[in-house]
């Protein structure tokens, strides 16, 4: 007799309380949803509008960065300008010999090599401060996941 007493006071309130003025609207507000639809998942997880944008550290992080992949570029290209004109130059003077003399081939070489080390590591930092996880990714990992589910019945 108690069960039946419980099932027909759960049908009660299923049936009633869906007619309360202004309960779903009060609810959403206690448990902090809306009517505001949710923000995509690239803007949930954007880690440059989430993070970066308003902490100092991060954008200071990221500035060092811009400047340290512009700066090994920038070298790289004025290295290697330098060499082919000390190399090719017509007429060159003693200290053109000299400082073609110190750059060496390999040492050039071995300098670009280094700033592209360099420009690549702190674009990787730099880039972990944005939106690190697109679609596709997403898309690879969960295709990972095995479809076997042992049933829980």
């Amino acid at each position: 007799p108690t069960e039946k007493l419980q099932a027909r006071l759960a049908a009660f309130w299923d049936q009633t309380l869906p007619r309360v003025p202004n309960r779903a609207a009060s609810l959403r507000t206690m448990v902090g949803s809306s009517t505001v639809p949710t923000p995509s998942r690239e803007l949930t997880l954007d880690r440059y509008e989430q993070h970066t944008k308003i902490c100092p550290d991060s954008q200071g992080c990221v500035e060092k960065c811009k400047k340290i992949v512009t700066t090994s570029r920038v070298g790289a290209v004025l290295l290697l300008a330098a060499k082919v004109v000390l190399s090719t130059y017509g007429n060159p003077t003693a200290l053109m010999t000299k400082i073609n003399g110190i750059l060496t081939s390999r040492l050039v070489a071995t300098l670009i090599g280094m700033a592209a080390v360099v420009s690549s590591l702190a674009n990787k930092v730099q880039r972990e401060f944005y939106f690190n996880y697109p679609t596709a990714k997403r898309d690879r990992d969960l295709s990972k996941i095995s479809k076997l589910w042992q049933d829980v019945n």
